[in-house]
């Protein structure tokens, strides 16, 4: 029976079937109809959705009965932290707790599922987390309701790309990478580091543009530009992971890209000191074709019953088996006291001994009422303090006034001479490298320094390297790793003009959060 897999990516919507391991069909939509397509303006995206799908099936001669979603990073939440070893029963409960530190969104408003693997070498859980918004998964399964087709599952993209490496016939042990690229379609960056085969990190890369096929494979300003963000993108990558898991460094990083910038790729793998290999599109997809990441992303959802991996997680499952809260039956006061009889000397005989130990403890509480009377009037006086306050009120105020001193000592101890890293930046900024602002102030998460500036050498490539050696000057430099631990480029941008000239900026801070967000932000 044929399975339909469905990949709702950030550039094409693809539509592939197949029955075993075999393509029986392809269709593609691309996302920008939903924009520009005929239809009203008023009309709601899930209609245009639903018209679209319908043509497209019709046109293609497409049937299936059951369906797979993989969905892009755009539409999910991927996260992957440790916990200690729990017994199994307190183990979701505890996930969801750790949740909330990793997701700034109610729960409530999420579908999530997560897999749990034990970590012999720490000796903890290493919980994978996949979440997206109810409104969103309600969305796409209303969509294929209306279509008559039955979803069988909803996943992330990136995972799904993991029953291409199955075919690949290529069986990874220790920490290894895997990274699909397609810069000629447009399409998100998905790199995954797996752990034996299981996915322990994932980071999704949009670079922002496309390489139009008459470009590839010449040599052009826009491919140049964009093979260049990309190598920037794996380093950020890379260094990313290590400091989120130090001493578990990536041994080999899989490539599933075009042949037209292989020989890039591997020789700036050999730069960075990675083995790197890449896998043969044309046999995962079983025939020779042009390559395409959505096509293989959709192709892998479309495996789902054939092609099984260690993960198992499924967001459509998750939403399914969510407990309801059941609301308890009340019984009645008649109800409750039926057949109940009363005693009334046992009524009376209860009541006596309420009274006995309520008295008994008045009488053992005066003596200690009196010493308590007697140790207060005897304290010192002091400024400021009740001479009556009780134990609860003298401690609040120690506590109080012990905030106070270590606020006051960790202004003193954190105190920031900006003199030193300022005096630092003219003595090694490169020729041909200027600086056009520094922004300076404190975040929730410390100290920050922004640097933009520009190069120019009249050569792209050549000012990219002068911007990484003034970064490289910058880390090695004592004024600055003295107060500023992560500094990273976070943007790098060629300006058109006469001439032409590369924009730039850095993020100094002593937070790495800091660093990564600004790069998402950007």
């Amino acid at each position: 029976m044929s399975m339909l897999g469905v990949y709702f990516g950030p550039k094409v919507i693809r539509l592939v079937t197949s029955k075993g391991k075999s393509i029986l069909s392809d269709a593609s939509i691309p996302s920008d109809l939903l924009v520009s397509s005929d239809l009203e303006d008023k009309v709601p995206e899930e209609i245009k959705l639903v018209a679209l799908f319908k043509e497209e099936l019709r046109k293609n001669n497409i049937s299936a009965r059951g369906a797979v979603i993989c969905l892009a990073g755009k539409d999910m939440i991927v996260r992957s932290f440790q916990m200690p070893a729990l017994p199994k029963n307190e183990i979701d409960q505890a996930v969801r707790f750790e949740t909330k530190k990793y997701i700034p969104l109610k729960i409530e408003d999420l579908v999530l599922d997560y897999q749990v693997v034990f970590d012999k070498s720490t000796q903890k859980n290493t919980v994978l987390l996949a979440a997206v918004r109810r409104e969103i998964l309600d969305k796409y399964s209303s969509l294929f309701s209306q279509l008559g087709i039955t979803v069988d599952c909803v996943e992330y993209a990136a995972f799904s790309m993991l029953r291409a490496l199955e075919l690949s016939g290529r069986k990874e042990k220790g920490v290894a990478a895997l990274v699909g690229i397609d810069l000629r379609e447009g399409d998100e960056i998905n790199f995954i580091v797996l752990e034996n085969g299981f996915p322990v990190f994932s980071r999704d890369i949009n670079l922002g543009g496309a390489i139009p096929a008459a470009m590839v494979p010449e040599e052009t300003a826009d491919s140049g530009m964009l093979i260049e963000k990309l190598k920037t993108e794996i380093r950020i990558s890379v260094d990313y992971y290590n400091r989120m898991a130090p001493g578990k460094n990536i041994e080999k990083i899989l490539f599933l890209a075009a042949a037209d910038y292989q020989a890039q790729v591997e020789a700036f793998m050999k730069e960075l000191g990675f083995d790197c290999a890449f896998l043969d599109a044309g046999r995962i997809l079983g025939k020779p074709a042009g390559f395409s990441l959505s096509l293989v992303k959709g192709f892998s959802a479309s495996l789902f019953k054939t092609v099984k991996t260690s993960l198992k997680v499924d967001l459509l499952a998750a939403k399914a088996k969510a407990i309801a809260v059941k609301v308890p039956v009340l019984l009645s006061t008649k109800e409750l006291l039926a057949g109940l009889k009363v005693d009334k000397k046992f009524v009376a005989l209860g009541l006596l001994i309420c009274a006995l130990a309520f008295g008994f403890g008045l009488y053992k509480a005066v003596p200690i009422k009196e010493s308590l009377r007697r140790i207060t009037s005897q304290r010192p006086l002091v400024r400021g303090v009740d001479v009556q306050a009780n134990v609860e009120e003298l401690e609040a105020m120690k506590s109080s006034y012990e905030d106070k001193v270590a606020q006051l000592k960790n202004i003193f101890d954190k105190q920031l001479y900006m003199t030193l890293v300022l005096d630092a930046i003219p003595r090694i900024i490169p020729t041909g490298v200027w600086l056009e602002n520094i922004d300076y102030g404190d975040t929730e998460a410390g100290k920050e320094l922004i640097l933009r500036g520009r190069a120019c050498l009249d050569d792209p490539n050549k000012e990219f390297e002068l911007v990484g050696t003034f970064l490289k000057s910058l880390r090695e430099d004592s004024a600055f790793n003295r107060y500023f631990k992560y500094l990273e480029i976070v943007s790098l941008d060629t300006l058109s003009g006469m001439p032409e000239v590369t924009q730039f900026t850095i993020i100094c801070t002593n937070k790495a959060a800091v660093v990564s967000a600004a790069k998402e932000e950007r």
